[in-house]
């Protein structure tokens, strides 16, 4: 099993949090953070909700432009096939160095995503918690 946790950790006295990635797959597995508030996962929240999934969906965290070595969280999701088959592709780097990468793709379902948004939606509710996206 493949599978993205999310967690959102709030600063106390501000709107911004730190966003966790932590991906696992049979593997290997990783972990890192970023800076973001709780509309950036509004958005994502958005997203989620459309059914068929159609163009491909992606949510970048990081510096400036949030590209190449900028990018610091990326989460994409797309179609895979007509089956309703769907692919993520799960992109970190360390906050400081940025050559320190993990990248990964698994398939998933939408129901996968059903549970991914509802944990999304808790967070931004309760300004803490994790949601999951899981695959093979």
């Amino acid at each position: 099993m493949r599978e993205l946790a999310i967690r959102y950790e709030p600063e106390p006295v501000d709107e911004v949090g730190k966003l966790w990635f932590h991906c696992k797959t049979e593997s290997f597995s990783g972990t890192a953070f970023f800076w973001s508030n709780l509309a950036e996962l509004r958005r994502v929240i958005s997203r989620l909700e459309c059914y068929p999934f159609g163009d491909q969906a992606r949510w970048t965290w990081g510096y400036n432009s949030a590209e190449g070595s900028d990018l610091v969280l990326a989460v994409s999701i797309e179609q895979d096939g007509s089956a309703g088959r769907l692919k993520a592709s799960v992109e970190m780097s360390d906050l400081h160095d940025p050559s320190c990468r993990l990248t990964t793709n698994f398939q998933t379902e939408y129901n996968a995503l059903d549970t991914l948004r509802a944990g999304l939606e808790l967070i931004v509710a309760h300004r803490s918690g994790e949601a999951f996206l899981r695959g093979h």
